[in-house]
């Protein structure tokens, strides 16, 4: 890599660098009266006015629901009632929906 576009790029560009830090001035300690004045600027003139905080807001509470309206079938109306029993493991329950739907459930 001595050698080559690349090699001459890198050889540039810290040519570049080397001249930029001798051009650069030299950092001398700023004067008191601008520090001052940076000090005063950074302070607040006044003080900041209070920002109104936020309301909680209640929402009225949601009236009770009615009475449920327990529905008990009748014990003679218990033979229309399906009475779905899966046994068994495995097969996704084929043989189960095929005599649902053989009983037309």
């Amino acid at each position: 890599m001595r050698e080559g576009p690349l090699a001459e790029l890198f050889r540039a560009t810290e040519a570049a660098q080397r001249q930029a830090e001798r051009d650069a001035p030299v950092n001398e300690p700023p004067d008191k009266r601008t520090m001052k004045a940076a000090i005063e600027e950074a302070r607040p003139r006044s003080k900041p006015e209070p920002t109104e905080q936020p309301r909680p807001r209640w929402l009225r509470p949601l009236p009770e629901p009615g009475p449920g309206l327990n529905y008990v079938p009748a014990p003679e109306s218990s033979s229309y009632l399906a009475v779905i029993r899966v046994v068994g493991v495995g097969g996704a329950g084929l043989n189960a929906i095929d005599r649902m739907m053989d009983a037309g459930i």
